[in-house]
């Protein structure tokens, strides 16, 4: 009688690097086992090879993975693993925002950031939002500045502020009282006192055509009839209100 003892593969291979941050995902194997044999990968995330040597590999997304070689002859087989992690990626806070309006405005808001979970806007004014595309009404003028901190899967954070990005201009208000509300043509005129508030400049129409740029103007209307006259009031930078 005689007794056979067949070799017993030893697998071996190293990994270079061990961790990765993504968009990073690649790493280097190398396959150190010693002796002829058929070998099997297995790579974690659903990819397997039956090659010698697979030189490296890729993986699609972050995560943990095992790596698992497995060595085989005709009669023996064994197999070692090594762990390898890609990180999540570290994010990128950005958006653009440029705006210039009266009030109130609404501006809606953009987060271009990339590999962002959780969001949180401060729009100068005081208030915020965690939303990742907010919108936001500006009641009053001045300017604002406006910030974006982004925090990734990994709790990473980035952040963006862009300094006065949003310009609210004063809107003004119209308003007007006028006497006599009757007149006898042609001679008895029409006195128009101006309340508007945050005007600079005035475009008054009497309702019968004529119109007046004046602050305060008198009127003598040529016609009988009923006329409606009404007021544009412009503040500075363009708003009107009527």
């Amino acid at each position: 009688l005689s007794i056979v003892v067949h070799p017993l593969p030893n697998p071996a291979f190293t990994v270079s690097p061990n961790t990765q941050t993504f968009p990073n995902t690649t790493f280097l194997i190398d396959n150190v086992t010693v002796g002829t044999w058929d070998y099997h990968w297995n790579f974690g995330d659903g990819v397997q090879f039956n090659i010698a040597e697979p030189i490296n590999h890729q993986y699609a997304t972050w995560g943990t993975y095992k790596i698992v070689l497995t060595a085989s002859g005709e009669f023996c087989e064994d197999t070692t693993s090594r762990t390898v992690t890609v990180y999540p990626p570290v994010p990128v806070a950005d958006f653009e925002i440029d705006t210039q309006a009266c009030a109130p405005v609404v501006v809606q808001f953009q987060s271009l950031s990339e590999y962002a979970e959780s969001f949180f806007w401060q729009f100068g004014d005081g208030t915020s939002s965690s939303s990742e595309n907010p919108s936001h009404t500006y009641q009053f003028a001045g300017d604002f500045t406006v910030s974006l901190l982004v925090i990734g899967l990994g709790g990473d954070s980035s952040y963006k502020e862009l300094p006065n990005a949003i310009r609210v201009l004063f809107s003004p208000t119209a308003n007007f009282v006028f006497t006599p509300n009757e007149v006898t043509i042609p001679n008895q005129p029409v006195s128009f006192i101006n309340y508007s508030q945050f005007a600079s400049e005035y475009l008054w129409n009497f309702g019968d055509s004529i119109t007046s740029t004046e602050e305060n103007p008198q009127h003598n209307y040529l016609s009988t009839g009923q006329f409606f006259p009404w007021l544009v009031a412009i503040a500075e930078g363009g708003c009107t209100d009527t």
